[in-house]
């Protein structure tokens, strides 16, 4: 929490601040779609890199699960829910 309000403080809206504060909200969903992305397509990618390539690799895969979880909460909040998920009424 001092931590929080020191950042607040020093750093007020600056754009890396806003960045791993919308991680840390939404950790759980870009955790699944980075497992998804690393252990589906990137797999092939990781071996045929050399290890110089790693962490660009790595970058990339988790600014396509940032993009990823932004558009799934976008259509979250405009697909219709549902009171009953699996049609049982």
């Amino acid at each position: 929490w001092m931590l929080h309000a020191i950042a607040e403080r020093w750093l007020g809206d600056w754009i890396l601040l806003r960045a791993i504060k919308w991680t840390g909200r939404n950790i759980t969903a870009m955790y699944v779609f980075q497992w998804l992305v690393i252990g589906n397509l990137a797999t092939g990618i990781y071996q045929s890199l050399g290890p110089g390539y790693w962490l660009p690799a790595t970058a990339g895969a988790t600014l396509a699960a940032a993009v990823l979880t932004r558009l799934w909460r976008k259509a979250r909040r405009v697909l219709p829910s549902s009171a009953e998920p699996f049609g049982t009424a």
